[in-house]
């Protein structure tokens, strides 16, 4: 999502929302195809009603879903105090497929757990042997035939 530096992105959620869906290049229908392709649902009046503040109550898991599906934090749209710039509450490709990843792999999880636990030397220490562990997986990975997946 590209996000211009100089605007503010508004202090409410109908103004965090619109500029969230201006900077996506998204039109309405497109981010309500998009919720349902991820298994929610967002009516186009319920949109319409968060965009122009006639409901500011939504669910979190409505809050969720126009996150993800506008590329920025559940925070940008619901945290007001923050005095920073939208692009700081953009999350990158990097951050979200993290997130995925985290939703989605219980064992994810786990290490992420551990490794909170660990002073940050043993961090550093997981995270080398991590690289090193992707390194040999994509070395010893078989060879996949051609017209296989």
């Amino acid at each position: 999502m590209t996000t211009p530096q100089d605007h503010d992105p508004g202090a409410t959620l109908p103004e965090r929302l619109n500029y969230a869906i201006r900077a996506s290049g998204l039109a309405d229908q497109q981010i309500l195809d998009r919720i349902d392709a991820e298994g929610g649902h967002l009516s186009r009046n319920a949109l319409y009603q968060l965009k122009t503040g006639k409901s500011q109550n939504p669910t979190l898991e409505t809050i969720s879903s126009l996150a993800n599906v506008l590329g920025v934090g559940v925070a940008f749209l619901t945290d007001f105090g923050q005095t920073s710039k939208a692009a700081a509450a953009v999350e990158d490709a990097e951050t979200r497929a993290a997130l995925k990843l985290l939703r989605e792999d219980a064992g994810v999880k786990e290490v992420l757990f551990r490794m909170g636990q660990m002073d940050p030397d043993a961090r550093s220490v997981l995270a080398s042997m991590s690289e090193q562990l992707v390194a040999l997986n994509r070395k010893h990975k078989p060879r996949e035939k051609p017209g296989q997946e």
